[in-house]
C-alpha cells in the first residue's frame, strides 16, 4: 500500500486547483478503544460508540452520557453504580445489559 501514501494530499491539491471551496470536517466521533474499564475503580465512557460485543466494568462507577450502542452490538456494564446520562442511545437490534 506504499503507493497510496500520498493520495490524500494529491486529492486535496487537485480539489483546491478546481477553485471550489476547501473540504472541511462536518462531523467527527470517537470510537471505543479496546478496553473500557477505566482505572478499574471508575470508568468514563462518555460519547463512545460501541459496534461489537464489549464488557465494561468498574468497582465503583461507570459514567456513560452520549454513548451509542450500534445495531448488532452488545454492551454489558458491570458496576455497583451506572449513570447512563443524557443522549445515551441503544439502536434497534443492539443489546444493553447492566449488572
Amino acid at each position: 500500500m506504499e503507493f497510496l501514501k500520498d493520495e490524500g494530499k494529491n486529492l486535496l491539491q487537485a480539489w483546491l486547483h478546481t477553485g471550489m471551496a476547501e473540504p472541511h470536517v462536518m462531523a467527527s466521533t470517537a470510537w471505543a478503544p479496546a478496553g473500557c474499564s477505566g482505572d478499574g475503580v471508575n470508568a468514563d465512557i462518555a460519547n463512545w460508540i460501541f459496534v461489537d460485543a464489549r464488557t465494561c466494568s468498574a468497582s465503583n462507577t461507570i459514567v456513560a452520557p452520549g454513548v451509542l450502542v450500534d445495531e448488532g452490538a452488545h454492551l454489558m456494564l458491570v458496576s455497583p453504580s451506572v449513570s447512563l446520562g443524557a443522549e445515551f442511545a441503544v439502536e434497534e437490534g443492539a443489546q444493553l445489559t447492566v449488572r
